[in-house]
């Protein structure tokens, strides 16, 4: 899985990467001396599965405004200063519009 090995390189000292979802089932070669030297933490999530469907139709009932949700909107040529907010967790959810 090439992402893990890119994601280990790029991400910054001291930060996270969280592998959502289905892996594949097989040994991932990778470099784990960044995750020691940069101080990273690494975690696992799969709290999405069957959760989009329920998620649609509690948005598309309007049971929970989606203002609320939804506090950041950029255009597509204001896609480095979306990553920079929703990393710094200045964002509950932030949108990239083409």
């Amino acid at each position: 899985m090439k992402l893990l090995t890119t994601d280990l390189k790029c991400v910054r000292k001291g930060g996270c990467i969280v592998l959502i979802g289905n892996l594949p089932n097989e040994d991932i070669p990778s470099r784990l001396l960044n995750v020691v030297v940069k101080e990273l933490d690494v975690k696992g999530l799969m709290r999405y599965a069957n959760t989009f469907d329920v998620a649609l139709r509690i948005l598309s009932k309007k049971l929970i405004p989606t203002s609320k949700i939804i506090t950041h909107t950029f255009k597509l040529e204001e896609i480095h200063k979306a990553f920079e907010v929703a990393i710094n967790g200045l964002a509950l959810k932030a949108i990239v519009k083409p």
